[in-house]
């Protein structure tokens, strides 16, 4: 099974619905049991509940939700 690498890392505000192109996230450290709410290039929005910080979730999206996301702003990164 092959698995994504990641080149990048960029901040992913959460105080506003943000459009991008990601392969994963990850929430750093200090927030835990939140929810992130993703739009999948397929279309398919999708809510991620109690994610666990710093533990990567490769799944490709294309829009962060603000509405339905709980992560503090400044806390959620994309990974590229």
């Amino acid at each position: 099974m092959a698995y994504p690498t990641y080149n990048s890392v960029v901040d992913i505000p959460t105080n506003a619905d943000t459009e991008g192109r990601w392969k994963g996230f990850m929430i750093l450290d200090g927030e835990s049991a939140k929810n992130v709410k993703i739009r999948t290039l397929h279309g398919e929005d999708v809510t991620f509940e109690d994610v666990i910080a710093n533990t990567v979730y490769p799944i490709a999206f294309n829009k962060c939700y603000n509405s339905g996301t709980t992560v503090g702003n400044g806390k959620l990164v994309g990974l590229n």
